[in-house]
């Protein structure tokens, strides 16, 4: 974050934008859609759906990460540590998008509070991105949705603020 942080216009803004991605077809399969130009259906997000076969056949080492394939192994990890709230819920693979948003958002919240800015605003938002089949597109399902005026220090939650409005 820092690396980029200084190259943002001192009244500009910085937008951090954060979402695991589940496929759903229109036909209501999960973890799955219809590419163009494919007969059949496909897996989507594949790292997810690894990732939980591998959890529900027992075969996660705890602390396992390498630097060959760092970043599955660490979804695996994030994964292994929910790993009976996942194995537990009625749909595990949406379950574990769920438990892989709130890993991300942890994250993404640490490194861009520990970051200085030089510009005006800081705004981030975490979402679930739901690919859809070819023909109907991706929607996205915002979670959070923060703009950090740097300059006055006021925080504003729109997606509290949202949601609030809904009832």
């Amino acid at each position: 974050m820092a690396a980029f942080a200084g190259h943002v216009p001192d009244d500009g803004a910085v937008f951090i934008y954060y979402a695991p991605h589940i496929g759903i077809t229109k036909t209501g399969g999960v973890g799955e859609l219809m590419r163009l130009g494919q007969a059949k259906a496909s897996g989507c997000c594949g790292a997810a759906k690894a990732a939980l076969a591998k959890l529900a056949a027992g075969q996660i080492t705890p602390g396992q990460v390498t630097e060959l394939d760092y970043q599955m192994n660490t979804i695996e990890q994030i994964v292994l540590a929910q790993r009976a709230l996942i194995l537990a819920a009625p749909v595990p693979l949406i379950e574990a998008t769920e438990v892989i948003y709130e890993a991300i958002h942890a994250r993404i919240t640490l490194l861009a509070d520990a970051t200085a800015y030089r510009c005006r605003y800081v705004i981030r938002v975490g979402a679930i991105l739901v690919n859809g089949d070819h023909d109907m597109g991706s929607l996205t399902e915002p979670r959070h949705v923060v703009v950090h005026d740097l300059k006055t220090g006021v925080v504003h939650d729109m997606f509290a603020d949202y949601t609030r409005r809904l009832g």
